[in-house]
């Protein structure tokens, strides 16, 4: 028997071959990541099994008895995320190791006794053959929640196998997708118990391996004739990863995904359940709720309160009653709308003079009611029967959430301006506003800037 561990002592995989049989077995770490150095290793391995004439099966399975593949990395996705405007003429590298698996003269078969997701299931998609463990194997396309697409196979294979709509609530949906309805679905071949699936998997393997080489081979070529050729879908695929990748929704999305816990064990084991609480509604409500801290420890100073601010003749105490009176038309808008009343509360003619009339007619402390407001906008937006995220009323919640943090962003810096000081929103606050003005409002004049905070300011009349 023939081991090749690819002469490395921290290999992410190793790979034996006995007679006509080749076996890689995953093993990277607590969730098998799927890495740039186990893409590497893979695409070297295949290659090398590809140029071997005697070999009849390959069998790739996990050391890990939890995890197959989990995923690609996403930190590495953050880090160079490799985005282009470019079409590409010919495969990345993840799509040419795949196609070295699908193409290989001999089968290749993945056993599957754990969870697969992103890159792990579009490269288990590659194989001619999967074969999941019942209870155990679980398979999520986790890339949509994530802000991107499945940019290695996925969008191509996944309807291939199971058909389009099946398809389609799995990679729309980011839902799990068990070993039996895997089995029902197409994506596995067979799904089959702990105690069977090892036995049934080596009988398949050795009764390939007994029969004449150049049947097999020959056989696994005449079907690859008769499948269409993907390679256009996967250059328009990894085109429109291209686009999404570094977007700032897309790495907001996946910087938050890391900071849940994301590519931890017990995390990844309910990805699915992680993976829906990461949208943008969830993060700017979250931002809003943190820039309402840090807005009311300003508002607070005794030399703020009373000072004019750059809306006259506004004091601070007035642009605090303001914000009062905006979280309060957004909770009347929402709770509208939710009647089934899709009307503008106000007309754009009188906008100004209903803002001005609900400042002079507030009552009580501006900055005890503007926790109040936000906080009942919240917890409105958070409602877990909410089915408004893309609400059909004029302005949608992620709307309405966006332009209230703008509003709390913008007015602090209006504040402190007053007092000759001046406002920088972090980057954790300023991005996510950018994107969601940018994704859902279409506000071009935010994508790209080199100051985002001055065109932000700027576009906003400040």
């Amino acid at each position: 028997m023939a081991t090749d561990a690819i002469d490395q002592p921290d290999s992410t995989i190793n790979v034996t071959t006995e007679g006509a049989v080749a076996t890689i077995v995953i093993d990277a770490g607590p969730v098998n990541l799927f890495t740039p150095t186990m893409l590497v290793e893979l695409l070297r391995a295949g290659r090398k099994l590809a140029a071997d004439d005697a070999l009849k099966v390959v069998v790739i399975e996990s050391r890990n008895p939890d995890f197959f593949i989990a995923h690609f990395d996403v930190a590495t996705l953050l880090r160079d995320p490799g985005g282009s405007t470019e079409r590409p003429t010919a495969l990345n590298a993840f799509g040419a190791m795949c196609e070295t698996y699908r193409t290989m003269p001999a089968v290749t078969i993945a056993k599957i006794a754990g969870r697969v997701g992103g890159g792990g299931s579009e490269f288990a998609m590659a194989c001619d053959m999967r074969f999941g463990e019942l209870g155990k194997a679980v398979v999520n396309q986790m890339e949509v929640p994530l802000g991107i697409l499945p940019g290695g196979g996925g969008t191509q294979r996944l309807t291939q196998l199971v058909g389009y709509a099946r398809a389609a609530e799995l990679i729309l949906g980011g839902i799990d997708l068990d070993a039996a309805t895997g089995e029902q679905w197409g994506y596995f071949n067979r799904s089959l118990p702990a105690g069977e699936i090892d036995d049934y998997v080596a009988s398949i393997v050795n009764r390939i391996a007994s029969f004449p080489l150049s049947a097999v081979r020959l056989a696994k070529q005449s079907m690859l004739a008769g499948v269409p050729d993907p390679q256009r879908g996967l250059l328009e695929e990894s085109y429109l990863f291209s686009q999404l990748v570094a977007s700032p929704s897309a790495t907001n999305t996946m910087a938050t995904f890391l900071e849940h816990g994301g590519q931890q064990p017990s995390v990844e084991r309910k990805i699915a359940a992680l993976s829906g609480t990461l949208s943008t509604r969830d993060r700017l409500v979250d931002l809003l709720r943190a820039e309402l801290d840090t807005y009311l420890i300003t508002a607070s100073r005794p030399e703020v309160r009373t000072a004019s601010t750059r809306c006259a003749p506004w004091s601070g105490d007035d642009v605090t009653a303001h914000l009062v009176a905006t979280f309060q038309r957004f909770t009347a808008m929402l709770q509208q709308s939710r009647a089934g009343d899709y009307t503008a509360p106000f007309g754009r003619d009188d906008l100004s003079a209903e803002n001005l009339a609900a400042v002079a007619n507030l009552e009580g402390d501006p900055l005890t009611l503007l926790g109040r407001a936000v906080t009942e906008f919240c917890e409105l937006v958070d409602d877990p029967m909410e089915l408004m995220a893309h609400q059909m009323g004029p302005i949608p919640v992620l709307v309405q959430i966006s332009f209230g943090l703008s509003d709390l962003v913008l007015h602090h810096d209006d504040l402190l301006a007053a007092v000759g000081e001046r406002y920088e929103p972090p980057t954790k606050t300023l991005f996510p506003v950018v994107a969601a003005w940018t994704d859902v409002i279409g506000f071009s004049e935010l994508e790209g800037a080199d100051d985002v905070w001055s065109t932000l300011l700027t576009v906003s009349g400040r």
